[in-house]
């Protein structure tokens, strides 16, 4: 019972990776889920926009997250060795793409954005 809205305006064909691309949009995803499933939000949302503009690849994803549960880059999974990886992972791939990212926690909300620099095909 997420509302879920997104628009992804991409070419057919880019510059980065697929296996790379779908690990962003598969993390954000998830740990989007977990956090309105964990908000205690009776109308929790999960807005998502990827598009290419000025040499770079931006994914924005806004959530909703419980206002008690304060952004600390670790994961609330139970059995951490086996899950947490996912916001390094996109780091990673940030840097492979000299790119950034940014994590902001909004008390009730929390935003995700990653930019990832691209060559023209």
């Amino acid at each position: 019972h997420i509302h879920i809205s997104y628009e992804i305006l991409l070419p057919e064909k880019i510059s980065i990776n697929t296996t790379d691309l779908s690990s962003i949009f598969f993390n954000l995803l998830d740990n989007a889920i977990e956090a309105c499933s964990a908000s205690g939000n009776p109308d929790p949302e999960i807005r998502l926009s990827a598009n290419i503009s000025n040499g770079f690849l931006t994914v924005y994803m806004h959530n909703t997250k419980n206002p008690m549960q304060t952004f600390t880059h670790k994961t609330t999974k139970s059995e951490p060795g086996a899950h947490g990886y996912g916001l390094s992972i996109i780091e990673d791939i940030c840097q492979k793409y000299n790119g950034s990212y940014q994590w902001i926690d909004h008390n009730d909300a929390f935003d995700s954005i990653v930019l990832l620099q691209i060559k023209n095909l």
